[in-house]
């Protein structure tokens, strides 16, 4: 599993710069991290802050993750997801540092759901793996650490939320990887951009 961390890390190794400052790289720790959540106030999983919530995306190598105001109505985690899946809008593109997604087009999310023991399953369409093979055995350094960089956006995405220490997927029914949590990244350190309205 470290072997896979590491590989993916080098797609996500740090937190893109905002239009607040410059970033700070981000590494793969194997030793103590952060609670999840530790580097934004936590919204409840059952309840919307008027802060917004931050959707983790990409720009380049790094982290890029952007702060959006979402409908108060439905399950927080659902349509949190829903909003990353979708990915970053057409303002959220013009910033000066572009967020990116390494989730593919046209992912369409089913249910996401919190166990007691901390654990937010996101039940996601089988486009979540497009582009990559389904046994794990036959995909090569880059297919898997593509596959950790997805996982990654959806992992760092749902733990913000109060309750939730880990996050796993599910793809078209068949889960992928053991559930992620915070420790297996460092988490990114740059302040979230301020919230753009599409």
């Amino acid at each position: 599993r470290l072997a896979a961390i590491v590989v993916a890390a080098a797609l996500i190794a740090g937190c893109g710069g905002s239009e607040e400052g410059p970033s700070e790289p981000a590494t793969p720790t194997t030793t103590s991290a952060p609670a999840a959540g530790t580097d934004a106030a936590q919204p409840e999983a059952g309840e919307r802050e008027a802060a917004g919530i931050r959707l983790y995306f990409t720009s380049g190598e790094q982290f890029r993750p952007v702060e959006r105001d979402l409908p108060d109505s439905g399950s927080p985690l659902e349509t949190a997801t829903k909003a990353l899946v979708e990915g970053p809008t057409d303002r959220e593109e013009r910033l000066d540092v572009e967020p990116q997604t390494q989730i593919p087009r046209g992912v369409e999310v089913e249910d996401v759901t919190r166990s007691n023991d901390g654990t937010a399953v996101a039940e996601l369409s089988s486009e979540f793996m497009a582009g990559l093979p389904a046994d794990p055995a036959e995909r090569g350094a880059a297919e898997q650490a593509d596959l950790h960089a997805r996982l990654a956006q959806v992992t760092y995405t749902l733990t913000q939320f109060k309750g939730v220490e880990s996050a796993k997927v599910v793809s078209g029914g068949v889960p992928l990887e053991p559930a992620q949590d915070r420790e297996d990244y460092e988490p990114p350190r740059a302040k979230a951009p301020r919230v753009v309205k599409a």
